[in-house]
């Protein structure tokens, strides 16, 4: 059975899929151990992306592969950061009777998730982005209905309600600060309140956003309002003023000069698809103000301007 996946997947995701499939230099080339692969491009929809052409785009691929077995899917989407519409994806994956496995690392945290009503087989994600935990607090989440074919590396028989989370309960020598801290970052969170947080976060990036894409006169990703409410949560993606027709270049280097300029960090990079310009991926946590996003937008054009002057 093959699998399907987006060309936005984390590159450590798409990576272990093509090492599944055998595309990787020195990886098995037996037809018994490769994986078929379908790879679905939704980069071809950027910067104008909607969630109605994302599943559009599947259901083309699921009708035209009818031997997938499994979907493979980000709920929010690292570079660019996106919201996609993983719920409605999960459901046409069903239905054409795959499995579906959620990358969902950035979304604890950042947009409310119900894994109920997702009703995903399975689904993992990270406490240290968004959600204040220490690195390495993380969770899966396997679904009850696949949990027959998911076995930790060591077998364990400790107390716990089921006989499935009692094989995990020991993992062998290991510090497990990190988890037991989760509930204390929960409790930070609940003090401040969940929906105040994501609202606050969701706000800053949309008015931060807006004043670097009025800044360079350029756009945001994508520039339909409505599509961008409901794809932009605290992650959002703005075009940088250069590499198009009568803007200067854009240097290679550019993160690493705006670290040194500006001591501050954003990944850049071609996130809409070559010849669509340089984008920007920026976040907006609690900590953060628009002033930060306007700090960042002087940086560029210091940047930008001493390429012109070079």
């Amino acid at each position: 059975q093959a699998v399907l996946y987006f060309d936005t997947a984390y590159f450590m995701v798409s990576k272990t899929l093509r090492w599944l499939g055998g595309e990787l230099e020195g990886t098995p080339r037996s037809s018994q151990l490769q994986t078929p692969l379908v790879q679905v491009n939704i980069t071809d929809l950027l910067p104008e992306i909607s969630r109605a052409g994302v599943q559009r785009m599947t259901q083309a691929a699921l009708k035209a592969n009818p031997s997938v077995g499994m979907c493979v899917f980000s709920h929010i989407t690292s570079t660019p950061g996106l919201i996609l519409p993983i719920k409605e994806l999960i459901q046409d994956c069903h239905e054409a009777g795959a499995v579906v496995l959620v990358d969902g690392a950035h979304v604890p945290g950042q947009i409310p998730v119900n894994l109920t009503d997702l009703d995903a087989d399975f689904y993992v994600g990270n406490g240290h982005k968004w959600l204040f935990s220490p690195k390495g607090s993380a969770f899966t989440y396997v679904h009850p209905r696949v949990q027959k074919f998911v076995y930790p590396s060591v077998i364990d028989g400790g107390p716990d309600p089921t006989a499935f989370t009692q094989e995990f309960m020991w993992q062998g020598t290991f510090d497990y600060s990190a988890y037991i801290a989760l509930p204390d970052a929960l409790a930070w969170r609940a003090r401040l309140g969940e929906e105040r947080i994501m609202a606050y976060m969701k706000e800053v990036a949309e008015q931060g956003g807006q004043h670097l894409a009025a800044r360079f006169n350029t756009t945001l990703m994508p520039s339909n309002p409505t599509e961008r409410h409901a794809m932009q949560g605290a992650l959002v993606n703005v075009r940088l003023p250069c590499g198009l027709g009568g803007e200067p270049a854009c240097p290679e280097d550019l993160a690493p000069r705006i670290v040194r300029d500006a001591r501050t960090f954003v990944p850049v990079g071609e996130y809409a698809g070559k010849g669509r310009g340089m984008w920007a991926r920026l976040s907006a946590s609690v900590y953060n103000e628009v002033s930060d996003f306007q700090h960042y937008g002087e940086a560029v054009e210091r940047v930008l301007q001493q390429q012109v002057v070079v």
